[in-house]
C-alpha cells in the first residue's frame, strides 16, 4: 500500500518499483482505508529535505471478522480487564495469533515476500 498522494514524486517511484502491485487510496486502488499519521508521513515532516518513498506491506492472516474481535477483546482488556487473570493471557494468544500466527507456511511466506519487496527496492533506489 502506498499512502502518498498521486501528485508526490514518491507515489510515481512506488509505482515504478511495484507496478501493479502497487495499491493507493488516493488512487482508489486499495483496500485500506485513507491512513493518517502513519511513520512515513511522520518521516516526512521530521525531515522535510529528504526524498521519503514508504509502503505498508500486509500479510494477510485470518479472516476479517476473527481480528477485529481479536482487536475487540484486547481494547476490552485494557480499559476494563485485569492483566493477571487468566482471561487476560487468553485475549492476549487471541490477538498475538490474529496477526501472527503460528503456522510455518505464513511465516516463510512472509520472508520470501518480505526479501521480494526489500530487494525491488534497492533495485529502484540503484537506478535513481
Amino acid at each position: 500500500m502506498n499512502n502518498h498522494a498521486a501528485r508526490e514524486p514518491a507515489f510515481a517511484r512506488v509505482a515504478e518499483w511495484y507496478g501493479s502491485e502497487a495499491t493507493s487510496t488516493d488512487a482508489g486502488s486499495s483496500s485500506s482505508a485513507p491512513v493518517s499519521g502513519d511513520i512515513t508521513l511522520g518521516v516526512q515532516r521530521g525531515l522535510p529535505q529528504a526524498e521519503i518513498t514508504g509502503i505498508t506491506l500486509e500479510c494477510g492472516t485470518v479472516p476479517l471478522k476473527e481480528v477485529l474481535d481479536a482487536v475487540r477483546a484486547d481494547n476490552w482488556l485494557h480499559a476494563h480487564g485485569d492483566l493477571r487473570a487468566r482471561q487476560a493471557r487468553d485475549i492476549k494468544a487471541q490477538i498475538r495469533g490474529a496477526f501472527y500466527p503460528e503456522a510455518d507456511d505464513w511465516k516463510s511466506m512472509v520472508f520470501e515476500r518480505s526479501v521480494d519487496v526489500l530487494r525491488r527496492a534497492l533495485a529502484g533506489l540503484a537506478r535513481s
